[in-house]
C-alpha cells in the first residue's frame, strides 16, 4: 500500500505506516507466504532480521484481516468497482496483445477505455487493492498483474480461487505477526476466525491463538478440528494448502461428539500419522460437490480407549469419508483386542451402541489363556464404556 517510511540508523530499524487514500487500503502482500494482510504498521529490524506487524486502529475496527492471495470474492469487487463499467474486461481487453512484464502509461489506458484521465486513474487505483495492477505515481504508469487473468477466470468458475482468510483481534499495543526474515517463517497471533473454504462448516479451535506459516498459505498449529460429529486434536498439526489437507502427527487424538446436542462421547482413538483432507487439492473453491469429502485417513494402526478406562484394542488403518454428513451409526472399526500378554488377542468390530460409545461383542472364545496365562477362558466377552466383561467358564 501507499506508506509513510521513518529509518532509525541507530536501532537499524525500519518504521513503515499506512498512508491515506484510496492507495492506503491495499494490503501488504507477503508473497513468500502467499497471503495478504491488512495490518496498518510493521516494523523492519535490520539486526535482528525480523519483521513485526500491528494494527493501531480503534473503536469497531478492531480487528486485522489476513487472506489468501488467491482470495476471490466477486460481491466485494463490485462494491468497491461497481456495475456501471467492466473495468477488468477493458483492461483485459487492453493488455491482450501486450506483454504482462512491462509498464504502460496511464493515458494510453485511458485513450483505449473512452475514459478521462482521472477516471481512469480510480479505476486503476481500486484495482490496485485486489493486486490485480500495480501503479506507479512518479511515471504515471501501471502493468496488469496475472492474477487479473485468474480474477477473471474465477468469476467464471474457470479458475480454482480460494476462501482462505483469518481474523486476528488485537489492541494496539499487540503484535499481530512476526516474520523472521531468516528462517521464513511468519508468526500470526491472537487468531479469532479463520476459514478455509465455504463448501464445509468446520471449526478450528487454535491453542494460543497462534499460527506458524511456514511455506505458501501453509502452516502448523497445536489445537482442535471439528467436522461434524468428529473431533480431532494434536501437537503440531500441519496444513498443507497444496494438498489442502491437515497433516496429524504423533500422539493425536480422534473423539466424538454428537453435532446438534453436543453430548461428547467416551470413546478416544490415538494415533500418530493422519491426514485430513478438506478437498480436493483442484477442488478448493468448492465448486465441485459431487466427491466423497472432507475424509479422513489414519494411515498406521492406532490405539482405542474410554477417556477414563485403558483398553488394549489396536485398531486396523481406516479411512472415513464424507465427515459432514456420515452418520456414526453406520460406521465400524475393525481391529484386535488384546489380552494381559500380547499373544492373547481377539479379533473384533468396534460399532457406536446406544449410548453413544464404541462396544463390541466376541462370542464362543474357545479356551482362550487370561492373567499372564493362570486362567484358561471359555465364553463371551463384551466391551463397552463400562469396561471388559467376560461371561462363561474360567479354569485357574
Amino acid at each position: 500500500p501507499h506508506v509513510n517510511i521513518l529509518y532509525d540508523n541507530d536501532l537499524k530499524r525500519f518504521t513503515i505506516e499506512r498512508g491515506s487514500g484510496v492507495r492506503g487500503l491495499s494490503p501488504i502482500r507477503n508473497k513468500f507466504h502467499g497471503i495478504n494482510i491488512y495490518a496498518d504498521k510493521l516494523e523492519l529490524d535490520l539486526v535482528y532480521d525480523n519483521c513485526l506487524f500491528f494494527h493501531k486502529s480503534i473503536g469497531r475496527d478492531l480487528s486485522v484481516l489476513i487472506e489468501s492471495d488467491n482470495y476471490f470474492d466477486v460481491s466485494r469487487y463490485r462494491d468497491l468497482l461497481g456495475d456501471d463499467i467492466n473495468i477488468l474486461v477493458r483492461l483485459l481487453d487492453f493488455i491482450e496483445t501486450k506483454d504482462l512484464a512491462n509498464y504502460y502509461p496511464l493515458s494510453e489506458f485511458s485513450l483505449f477505455a473512452g475514459l478521462n484521465l482521472e477516471t481512469a486513474l480510480n479505476y486503476i487505483l481500486n484495482l490496485e487493492i485486489f493486486g490485480i495492477v500495480d501503479f506507479r505515481s512518479f511515471t504515471n504508469t501501471f502493468k496488469v498483474n496475472t492474477w487479473a487473468l485468474n480474477f477473471q477466470d474465477a468469476s467464471k468458475k474457470n479458475f480454482d480461487h480460494d476462501y482462505f482468510k483469518i481474523e486476528s483481534l488485537p489492541t494496539s499495543s499487540d503484535t499481530v505477526a512476526d516474520l523472521d526474515l531468516i528462517l521464513n517463517e511468519m508468526n500470526v497471533y491472537l487468531v479469532d476466525k479463520i476459514n478455509i473454504n465455504k463448501r464445509f462448516d468446520f471449526q478450528l479451535n487454535i491453542d494460543q491463538q497462534r499460527l506458524t506459516f511456514f511455506d505458501d498459505k501453509s502452516f502448523y498449529m497445536d489445537g482442535v478440528i471439528q467436522i461434524g460429529n468428529f473431533v480431532f486434536s494434536g501437537k503440531n498439526i500441519v496444513f498443507n494448502y497444496y494438498d489442502f489437507a491437515f497433516d496429524f502427527n504423533k500422539n493425536s487424538v480422534l473423539s466424538f461428539v454428537k453435532d446438534q446436542t453436543m453430548q461428547i462421547s467416551a470413546s478416544l482413538i490415538y494415533f500418530d500419522k493422519a491426514k485430513l483432507r478438506i478437498d480436493s487439492c483442484s477442488n478448493k473453491s468448492g465448486i465441485n460437490r459431487l466427491n466423497n469429502f472432507p475424509r479422513f485417513q489414519v494411515l498406521d494402526k492406532s490405539s482405542f480407549a474410554y477417556f477414563d478406562k485403558t483398553i488394549s484394542f489396536i485398531l486396523d488403518p481406516f479411512e472415513i469419508d464424507y465427515l459432514q454428513d456420515v452418520s456414526l451409526s453406520n460406521l465400524n472399526f475393525p481391529g484386535y483386542l488384546y489380552g494381559t500378554s500380547d499373544s492373547v488377542n481377539f479379533r473384533s468390530i468396534l460399532k457406536f451402541d446406544s449410548d453413544f460409545n464404541l462396544a463390541t461383542k466376541i462370542n464362543n472364545v474357545d479356551s482362550a489363556y487370561l492373567f499372564n496365562d493362570k486362567v484358561l477362558f471359555n465364553g463371551d466377552l463384551s466391551l463397552n464404556s463400562r469396561g471388559l466383561f467376560a461371561n462363561g467358564f474360567f479354569k485357574s
